[in-house]
């Protein structure tokens, strides 16, 4: 079934485009000429700007899926950089849900804490108080045992010579890779 536009959605275009410049009469955003592209217009910089603020709100955000933090709990968060102005602590803040921001370059990575490193950042969560750290330990060490598991049957395997002479190489390779 087609979605149906909303019936003022043309109307609310149109009155958007009168606003942004001097029409005249009979002028309709519906038979103008589509806008040239014109580079002066390109800010480079705002738009790295607004790349940096982009990947540390996804840090932010897979620090807090990593650790099930839920996006509903507010935290502190600390940025070793000195990059930042008034709107992008702004935006972090709010699509970080964040209640305590601090940033420098004089920052050193607090104990008990999550991080992430981004291009001229360095990303700081202090996990006391917000996560349980003895449950974390656990689910790491259990996950750890996991892995080593599995990496003693790999070795195992590659190790048998008639699963090596006998396998073909693309399978060889692939367990070769996970090991």
């Amino acid at each position: 079934m087609l979605k149906m536009i909303h019936p003022f959605m043309p109307y609310i275009s149109e009155e958007i485009w009168n606003l942004t410049a001097e029409r005249k009469d009979g002028e309709s955003i519906s038979i103008a000429d589509f806008p040239k592209y014109d580079s002066t217009k390109i800010s480079t910089e705002a738009e790295d700007k607004m790349e940096f603020t982009q990947n540390i709100i996804a840090s932010i955000r897979n620090i807090r899926g990593e650790m099930n933090i839920p996006p509903s709990k507010k935290m502190k968060v600390i940025l070793k950089t000195d990059n930042l102005a008034d709107d992008q602590i702004k935006y972090i803040k709010s699509l970080g849900r964040i209640d305590d921001l601090k940033f420098g370059n004089d920052i050193e990575k607090p104990k008990a804490s999550a991080s992430s490193v981004i291009k001229n950042c360095e990303i700081y969560i202090p996990l006391e108080g917000v996560i349980d750290l003895e449950v974390e330990k656990d689910r790491l060490q259990k996950e750890i045992k996991r892995l080593e598991g599995a990496l003693v049957g790999v070795t195992k395997k590659l190790e048998n010579e008639k699963f090596v002479n006998n396998a073909p190489a693309e399978v060889i390779e692939k367990e070769e890779q996970k090991k």
